[in-house]
């Protein structure tokens, strides 16, 4: 199996999944049924997500003795850091975008 930087394909399957609905999210937003195609979207997604993450790696089905080495574990917290880190700016972004309410002055 081909690994980049000691991480799985799997890894960049969810995070092109992850683009995808983003995208697909950011599309939606424009229609007027915006909230139910935006809902459906991330339910689909985060249902994809909790079966791929929960669904027995290769290495938990086979007898193979593969060994984690400390820059595999160090390589994977460093990604899994990022994309968190990723995350919670995203959400403070939309945040501020989206639901605090704009302050307009008067007109004079």
């Amino acid at each position: 199996m081909a690994l980049v930087a000691g991480i799985g394909v799997g890894l960049f399957v969810l995070i092109l999944f992850g683009v995808l609905a983003v995208v697909g999210c950011y599309f939606a937003s424009a229609t007027s049924r915006a909230p139910l195609f935006i809902g459906a979207i991330t339910a689909a997604y985060v249902i994809m997500l909790i079966v791929l993450l929960f669904s027995p790696k290769q290495s938990e089905v086979g007898d193979t003795k593969a060994e984690t080495t400390d820059s595999r574990t160090a390589n994977t917290y460093i990604l899994m850091a990022a994309l968190a880190l990723t995350a919670v700016i995203s959400i403070i972004a939309v945040c501020t975008n989206y639901l605090a309410t704009p302050i307009t002055a008067k007109a004079i």
